[in-house]
C-alpha cells in the first residue's frame, strides 16, 4: 500500500470533475472525466432497488504477501475483475451485453497498455498482457483482449486503474442444450505480491437468455481491507450486489455457498474461496480471493436454476489497531430524486497513537457525482477527516447506482470497505388529503353529497405534502370541468382559503364556507391542486423540468347546499327570516309544525336539532315533472323570478325545462314558497272537477252544500 491515499473516482465534466483531498498535510488530486452514459454506464437503468451486503468470511491462511519492490519489478498487472450480463431488446432473439469490469496496475509499463480519448470524449485503455485477456463466449467464438475499456476510476496511492468494457454478442440459441452458456474471462498475469503472482487468472459467468433477462452485478473496490484479529481464523469484509430487474426471484442457491437472511444480508462461508493456501505471517498480508456467487433463480417460466456471477479481487489483512474508524457515513441504501441534489457526508479517524492522517478511496461513481476536498486530519474523534459528496441526478439516470469506498491512513491501512446504493427516482407528485369539522350537528351532512346548510359555518382542512423533502409545493383552487374561473374566484361563493407552509414540502390549508341565504340548491364541483417546484435540469434532459413541476391529481369536492332548509340560531326570530325571503312569519310558521309558539321558539322542539340550533323550513319542496319550466312553476306559486332563484341557486335559466322524461326528473326538486294571494288557484284538476256539485259550490264561494 502507498504512503498516501488519493480519492479514486471517475468524475464528470472538465475541471469540476476532479476531486482533491488532503493527506499528511498535502493536497493530492485524483480523477478522470467520466465516460458518457454508454458501455458500463448503461447498466444503471437495468437494476432496481434491491441491494444486499455480502459478508464474505475469509480464512486468514490464504496467501503470503511479498515486498512492494518485487511487485513493481514484476510483469503481472491484473488485480480485480467481475462480470455480469443483460439481455438486449432487438430483432436478434438471443442478443446479450456482457460487461467486464477489471482493475490493473496503474504503473504498468507497456506500449499496449495506454490511455487515449475516443471521439466521444471517453478515456479508454487498450489492455494486453503476457497472455492476452481473453473472452470466450462458449459457442465457438471469442474476443482477444480489452481494446476499448473505459476508465471509470483509479488510485495512484493503491496503484490501480478500474476499467469497464461491454461486449455485444448474439447466441444462436438461448442456452447450451438446457444449461447456461459459460462465458470465460482469462489471461495472465496476476500482480506480484501474492501467492498467485504472475500466474493465470480465469473466471466464468453463466448466461441463459431463456431463463433470465440478466444477472446480478457485484460492486466492490479492486482492493479491500479486512481486520486481522489476533488469534482469530476469520475476517469479514463487505461487497455490494445489485439484483437485476428481471421479474425473477433471486435467493441463495445452497447453504454450502451462503445463506440469505430475511433482512437481505448474504452471509458467505469459506467454501466459496479458491486460492493458494499459505499461512499469513505476520497478521498483515495481501491475498487474492476468487469466488463464484451462486444465485438460485425462480424465473418467469417456473424453472429453478443456479447461476454463477464471478468476482476476483485482492484482500489486505491489516492489524485491527491500525484500521481507521468510519464514525459517520451515509446509509447503505440512499434515495434520491432526479433534479434535486443529494448530499452525503463521510467522517473517519484513526487512533492518535498511530500519528497517521486519514483520507478516502472511492470506486467508480455515477456521472456527475462530486466529492469535496477532505477537511480535518482524522487523527482523533474530535478532528475527523470529513469528505462531502454531492450529486444532482439527471432524469436519464433513473435506477440504481452503487459505489464502494473506504478510509485509508497515510501508512496505507484501510477500513473495511462500505458500499452505497443510490436509488434515483422521478420527482414524486404531491398528494392531498382533507378532513371536515365534526358534523354531529344539525347540518345534515353526509360524506357522499357534502350537503351543507344555510346559516352554518363549515371548515375543510387540507393537507398536501411531497415525499421529496427537497421540493417546495404550493396549494390553490383550479377550475373544475364546468367552471370558468381562475385563482380564488374558483372557491365556493363566500368561501375563504388560508394556506400555510409548515415546511417547504408540506402545506396545510383551511377552507371556510358559510352558505348565504340565497345558496339553497347550490351544486358545484370545486377542485384544488398542489404543485411542486422544478428541480435542476441536466443538459441531457429532454426539457427543462422532466418529470418535475408536476401537479397532483386534483382533489375535487361536490359542494351541495340543502334546499328549503336553514339553520336557525338562538336569538333569531321568524320575522327576521321572513323579511329575508320576502314573505311573512305566518307562512314560515305554517311550514314548521314543530314551532308551537311563534314568539317563544323552543329549539329542542325543531327536527334534527341540537342545543342552540334548529332546522327551519323556509319553503316547500316540489317534485319536478317532465317539461316543467321554472318560470311556470314560479308563476303558479305566486313567486317572481328573483324570489324563485333565491331559493334555487342552481337555476340560472328560467325558461328551459329542467327535464323531459320521468326518469330524468327522478329526484329533481324545486323549493317554492307559495303566495296564496298572487298564486294560481287553479290546478291540473280544475276542469275534471268543475262538473261535480261539491266542487262547483265551493269554487264559486257559496257556503251552502246541498
Amino acid at each position: 500500500a502507498g504512503a498516501v491515499c488519493a480519492v479514486a473516482l471517475a468524475m464528470a465534466m472538465g475541471v469540476e470533475g476532479y476531486a482533491t483531498m488532503r493527506v499528511g498535510g498535502a493536497n493530492f488530486v485524483s480523477g478522470l472525466p467520466s465516460p458518457s452514459p454508454s458501455s458500463s454506464h448503461r447498466k444503471s437503468s437495468s437494476f432496481i432497488s434491491v441491494s444486499t451486503s455480502l459478508l464474505l468470511t475469509l480464512t486468514s491462511f490464504l496467501a503470503l504477501s511479498i515486498s512492494p519492490a518485487s511487485a513493481a519489478a514484476s510483469t503481472g498487472h491484473f488485480r480485480y475483475a467481475t462480470m455480469y450480463w443483460r439481455r438486449v431488446s432487438s430483432n436478434v432473439a438471443n442478443r446479450v451485453e456482457i460487461t467486464v469490469e477489471s482493475a490493473w496496475r496503474k504503473d504498468y509499463a507497456s506500449t499496449y497498455f495506454n490511455a487515449a480519448l475516443n471521439p466521444s470524449g471517453q478515456t479508454i485503455m487498450k489492455v494486453n498482457g503476457q497472455t492476452v485477456p481473453f473472452i470466450n463466449f462458449d459457442d465457438g467464438s471469442s474476443y482477444g483482449y480489452l481494446d476499448s475499456a473505459s476508465v471509470i476510476a483509479f488510485s495512484d496511492a493503491e496503484n490501480w486503474i478500474l476499467l469497464s468494457q461491454t461486449f455485444t454478442h448474439d447466441y444462436a440459441t438461448p442456452n447450451k442444450q438446457g444449461n447456461p452458456w459459460q462465458v470465460k474471462f482469462s489471461g495472465c498475469c496476476w500482480v506480484a505480491g501474492l501467492a498467485e503472482g504472475n500466474t493465470d487468472w480465469s473466471m466464468s459467468l453463466d448466461v441463459d437468455v431463456y431463463a433470465l433477462e440478466g444477472s446480478p452485478r457485484v460492486v466492490t473496490l479492486p482492493k479491500v481491507f479486512a481486520p486481522a484479529t489476533s488469534g482469530a481464523s476469520t475476517s469479514v469484509f463487505n461487497l455490494n450486489v445489485d439484483i437485476p430487474k428481471t421479474g425473477a426471484t433471486w435467493q441463495s442457491a445452497s447453504s454450502r455457498y451462503y445463506s440469505l437472511t430475511s433482512d437481505g444480508v448474504i452471509s458467505v462461508n469459506t467454501s466459496m474461496i479458491t486460492s493458494d493456501v499459505t499461512q499469513c505471517t505476520p497478521s498483515t498480508c495481501t491475498m487474492a480471493v476468487s469466488a463464484s456467487y451462486m444465485f438460485s433463480v425462480n424465473n418467469q417460466v417456473g424453472k429453478v436454476s443456479a447461476f454463477r456471477v464471478p468476482v476476483t479481487l485482492m484482500v489486505n489483512l491489516v492489524p485491527q489497531t491500525k484500521v481507521p474508524t468510519l464514525s459517520a457515513v451515509p446509509k447503505t441504501i440512499v434515495y434520491a430524486y432526479a433534479g434535486f441534489e443529494l448530499t452525503m457526508q463521510f467522517q473517519s479517524y484513526v487512533a492518535a497513537t498511530t500519528q497517521d492522517y486519514v483520507g478516502y478511496t472511492v470506486g467508480a461513481v455515477p456521472v456527475g457525482l462530486h466529492f469535496s476536498t477532505v477537511s480535518g486530519k482524522g487523527t482523533s474523534a474530535s478532528d475527523p477527516a470529513v469528505m462531502t459528496a454531492r450529486w444532482t441526478p439527471c432524469y436519464n439516470q433513473l435506477g440504481s447506482h452503487s459505489f464502494c469506498y473506504d478510509a485509508v491512513t497515510s501508512s496505507g491501512y484501510g477500513s473495511t470497505q462500505s458500499c452505497i446504493t443510490v436509488h434515483v427516482m422521478p420527482d414524486p407528485i404531491p398528494t392531498i388529503s382533507y378532513t371536515m369539522n365534526d358534523y354531529t350537528n344539525p347540518a345534515n351532512y353526509t360524506a357522499t353529497t357534502k350537503m351543507l346548510m344555510i346559516g352554518f359555518t363549515y371548515t375543510f382542512k387540507f393537507h398536501a405534502m411531497d415525499a421529496n423533502n427537497l421540493d417546495m409545493i404550493s396549494f390553490y383552487p383550479v377550475p373544475s370541468q364546468n367552471q370558468v374561473c381562475s385563482g380564488l374566484a374558483c372557491l365556493p361563493p363566500g368561501g375563504t382559503l388560508t394556506v400555510t407552509n409548515t415546511n417547504p414540502y408540506t402545506v396545510d390549508a383551511t377552507l371556510v364556507i358559510s352558505p348565504a341565504y340565497n345558496l339553497g340548491g347550490y351544486n358545484q364541483v370545486h377542485c384544488f391542486v398542489a404543485r411542486d417546484s422544478c428541480g435542476t435540469p441536466c443538459p441531457t434532459d429532454s426539457n427543462t423540468c422532466p418529470g418535475m413541476n408536476s401537479t397532483s391529481v386534483p382533489l375535487c369536492l361536490n359542494i351541495q347546499v340543502a334546499r328549503c332548509e336553514m339553520i336557525l340560531k338562538s336569538g333569531q326570530q321568524l320575522q327576521q327570516i321572513a323579511a329575508i325571503y320576502h314573505t311573512d312569519w305566518l307562512q314560515l310558521w305554517s311550514l314548521n309544525q314543530g314551532i308551537l309558539n311563534p314568539d317563544t321558539i323552543s329549539y329542542q322542539a325543531l327536527a334534527n336539532s341540537v342545543a342552540d340550533y334548529g332546522i327551519l323550513n323556509i319553503g316547500h319542496l316540489y317534485d319536478v315533472q317532465p317539461f316543467d319550466k321554472p318560470t311556470d312553476v314560479a308563476t303558479r306559486f305566486g313567486m317572481d323570478a328573483a324570489g324563485f332563484q333565491m331559493l334555487n341557486a342552481d337555476i340560472h335559466d328560467m325558461a328551459t325545462p329542467l327535464c323531459t322524461t320521468i326518469a330524468e326528473c327522478n329526484n329533481r326538486q324545486f323549493c317554492v314558497l307559495p303566495n296564496s294571494c298572487t298564486g294560481q288557484s287553479s290546478s291540473i284538476y280544475q276542469q275534471p272537477l268543475s262538473s261535480q256539485t261539491w266542487y262547483s259550490y265551493a269554487s264559486d264561494g257559496s257556503m251552502v252544500v246541498p
